[in-house]
């Protein structure tokens, strides 16, 4: 997981776990259990270029466009990574959606998640 504000430095944290295969079900398929290692925070880390990409333009101090958004959010999306959006808490006050979640969410919307319009 990566922690990021739009100024300064990103905090990646790291859940190192080793998959074990602990024997087999019933129907033959293996049991796997995750062993879990410390977790580590690591100020400044490394990420992968596609996430230090998308990280640099989302701090780039322009105007993205609809099309800018999506088509960065899909990139990412065919390379193998996947957003997660926090869901506001039912008591806190409503708020606007930025531009660019309203665009994603469009696109990909998350299960469970209400579907906002991008316009």
């Amino acid at each position: 997981m990566v922690e990021v504000l739009r100024v300064g430095e990103h905090v990646v944290r790291w859940n190192p776990a080793e998959l074990v295969q602990t024997g087999p079900r019933a129907d033959g398929c293996p049991v796997v259990t995750a062993s879990w290692g410390p977790a580590q925070r690591i100020p400044g880390g490394r990420l992968p270029a596609p996430v230090a990409a998308a990280l640099e333009l989302w701090r780039s101090p322009r105007t993205w466009s609809a099309m800018e958004i999506a088509e960065t959010y899909l990139d990412m999306e065919d390379d193998g990574y996947h957003m997660a959006w926090p869901v506001r808490p039912e008591d806190e006050s409503p708020q606007r959606w930025p531009l660019w979640r309203a665009v994603v969410e469009a696109i990909v919307p998350d299960p469970g998640q209400p579907q906002r319009s991008a316009s």
